[in-house]
């Protein structure tokens, strides 16, 4: 099982999607509920195929809770797995204050606690590449609520890429399933963390991911006076 719940608050909207697999192949017939709602096997309007989900359009139906998912395999299989889920929360203050980063350079950011938050993850995308996979994040490894985003965020890896970038923090619970969210964030995530889900018969990754509403930069190229 590999999964995670998604509340974006710059689009208004909470995603849930799971990945099933049995015996290396994908389960199409479970029945999975999370907090009683059903989710929807390989919907058609998804961007992803072949995984359960369910979309509100309520941001906070399932914020700031602890939630069950429910998980029935025909007379196979049937457990419930307790997940909680992270508040919305918002950057507070972003350093340059004017958002300008003449030449590139590292951005600061301070943001407010989230409910129930294991962790967060710094991203930072080129405004046009932005829910493409591409783009910077990593988790932040700061014991409070502050934390920089490096010069490397702001370039290919060898030279600075100019334009606007827009910059996010991410809440996250659990261990969200890495690949599949990725799906529907800005940026991917920067890695997948430990095994969360341990039952019998039931191994796995999943948590929640609340994005913040976003701030932006503007890397451009410095002249000298």
């Amino acid at each position: 099982m590999s999964g995670a719940l998604i509340a974006d608050q710059n689009l208004d909207s909470t995603i849930v999607v799971i990945d099933l697999v049995r015996n290396d192949s994908n389960l199409t017939g479970a029945d999975i509920t999370f907090d009683g709602d059903s989710l929807v096997y390989n919907t058609i309007n998804l961007s992803v195929d072949y995984v359960y989900s369910l979309t509100d359009t309520s941001l906070t139906e399932y914020l700031n809770s602890s939630c069950n998912i429910d998980i029935r395999d025909s007379s196979y299989f049937h457990d419930t797995v307790t997940v909680n889920v992270t508040d919305t929360f918002s950057i507070l203050t972003i350093e340059p204050p004017n958002r300008l980063l003449p030449g590139g350079g590292p951005v600061a950011l301070t943001w407010s606690g989230a409910a129930n938050a294991d962790g967060y993850i710094l991203a930072a995308v080129l405004k046009d590449e932005v829910y493409s996979g591409q783009g910077y994040s990593a988790y932040s490894t700061s014991l409070n609520t502050a934390d920089n985003i490096p010069t490397a965020a702001f370039t290919d890896g060898v030279n600075t890429v100019f334009g606007w970038y827009y910059i996010y923090v991410y809440a996250y619970t659990g261990s969200p399933g890495s690949i599949l969210a990725g799906e529907f964030l800005p940026t991917s995530l920067p890695g997948q963390l430990a095994t969360n889900i341990n039952v019998t018969n039931l191994q796995g990754h999943f948590g929640s991911l609340v994005v913040c509403a976003k701030d932006s930069v503007n890397v451009f190229v410095a002249t000298a006076r």
